[in-house]
């Protein structure tokens, strides 16, 4: 998409419902000449950025010292770490959604406001966490609730207002990247299917991402205990209690729940919306625990300074020893995890494709090889793979077989998206027919077959 931007369109492939920000500043790195360079040192300082903005959230709410510690479980959590080199947009939006955070504590609400609209751009469910700061302002203002909302909402819709017009001139809608996205989450098989996952899959993932973590339950129990501790002490008692009871002399509970969301509410929703949220969707990813990584690290910063107040004097080998297990735990699975990504099907394909120079018509069921292509490419997974889809394919390799056109066609039935939906049989039959086409008609560049999976690379001859 970045290619596709920097091109004006000649190159590259845009699929309309991915956020747009990250592939409008990679495409600065295509304008220099070098956008792999450009990605790698982007994705490090926008990490940084996520792992001082934590420090500083977990000091607002608890402690330097807790800071610290949140700092070090987020930059050496396995999948935090591993992303600071992949072109992904979760540590880009996180980067957003801490700042956003970080401005709405400092009450610089239009900032905020204009830092999660960014988010958003990144990445759409970051959207979760305006509604969450509306959410907070009604219970922190209430009857002066209108000017910091309106301030809060102004800055999130002014960077959305040029993407909502250009979908509407391009698309007719502006909510259409929405709608289609949502379909391709529920009906994409590849996580919804082949790879599903269980409801606590993020529970599980927590642990290879960073053991360390599973100490927020510490943090959470003394967070709710200094609420409470507050809220039943005499001057909230008087203060907060009493003055909440109704015209029946009756308390009035939601009065005590407003109190308890001016205090802790929006670092409590930052993690559990999120949270939830990922967790009912049935498409699920390890990346998406991004969302909510820096603020179990918070209270887990805070459960670690608990357990170590007592060593006041050695702090620096307290948290060196804390950094050392971190990064001996985020160590192996990171190495797991690079050896678990790396598909050496995939690379080869890469390799030759590279080595042949084609200038021709692209034809693809993986976006990998759009990236190295320098003509026109023509998707065939996007959005969902299906018998539609896969007539057009058919379609469009007969005429141009029939118009001699160069062309080159890369199938891919396992990480790609050529994969049928299991009650779609016609879209099963026309992959037999298409694969049939491309072994007879075409030079075979590459071709490998596991119990599962096909890769087929082939040029017109």
């Amino acid at each position: 998409m970045a290619k596709y931007l920097a091109s004006a369109g000649t190159l590259g492939l845009w699929e309309h419902i991915r956020p747009p920000l990250l592939p409008f500043l990679l495409s600065v790195g295509e304008l220099v000449g070098n956008a792999i360079f450009f990605n790698f040192v982007l994705q490090v300082l926008l990490s940084l950025g996520c792992c001082i903005f934590t420090f500083l959230i977990a000091k607002h709410h608890f402690s330097a010292r807790a800071g610290i510690f949140a700092f070090i479980l987020v930059s050496w959590s396995s999948i935090f770490f591993f992303l600071t080199s992949q072109a992904y947009t979760e540590i880009l939006a996180v980067f957003f959604i801490l700042l956003g955070y970080l401005l709405y504590l400092k009450k610089y609400f239009f900032s905020s406001g204009l830092s999660l609209g960014l988010a958003f751009l990144a990445k759409f469910p970051s959207g979760m966490f305006f509604l969450i700061f509306l959410l907070i302002l009604f219970f922190t203002f209430r009857s002066h609730f209108f000017v910091p909302s309106l301030f809060l909402s102004a800055g999130f819709f002014l960077p959305l207002l040029p993407y909502f017009l250009l979908n509407f001139i391009f698309y007719g809608s502006i909510v259409l990247p929405f709608v289609e996205g949502n379909n391709v989450i529920h009906q994409v098989l590849g996580c919804n299917t082949l790879f599903k996952k269980s409801w606590w899959y993020y529970v599980e993932a927590l642990w290879h991402a960073q053991p360390l973590l599973y100490l927020s339950v510490i943090g959470f129990f003394l967070s709710f205990k200094k609420l409470f501790k507050k809220l039943y002490s005499k001057q909230i008692i008087f203060k907060h209690l009493l003055a909440s009871r109704n015209s029946k002399g009756e308390i009035d509970v939601r009065k005590i729940v407003a109190f308890a969301m001016r205090k802790n509410g929006i670092l409590i929703l930052s993690f559990v919306v999120p949270l939830v949220y990922f967790t009912a969707l049935p498409c699920k990813d390890e990346r998406y625990i991004l969302f909510f990584l820096p603020f179990i690290a918070l209270f887990a910063g805070e459960g670690i300074a608990w357990i170590t107040q007592g060593i006041k004097k050695s702090f620096c080998g307290v948290a060196i020893l804390i950094l050392f297990v971190s990064i001996l735990f985020a160590h192996a699975d990171v190495h797991e995890r690079a050896v678990l990504s790396k598909n050496s099907s995939e690379d080869q394909v890469a390799h030759l494709f590279s080595e042949e120079h084609f200038s021709g018509t692209l034809l693809t069921t993986h976006p990998r090889l759009a990236t190295l292509h320098q003509g026109r490419v023509v998707t065939a997974y996007y959005p969902v793979y299906n018998n539609t889809l896969a007539l057009q394919l058919l379609d469009t390799l007969l005429v141009l077989s029939q118009n001699n056109e160069h062309f080159i066609v890369y199938l891919d039935t396992c990480s790609g998206g050529m994969i049928c939906p299991l009650w779609d049989a016609q879209c099963s039959a026309m992959n037999q027919e298409i694969f049939s086409f491309v072994k007879k008609n075409t030079k075979l560049i590459y071709q490998e077959e596991t119990p599962r999976c096909t890769y087929l690379l082939g040029k017109s001859v």
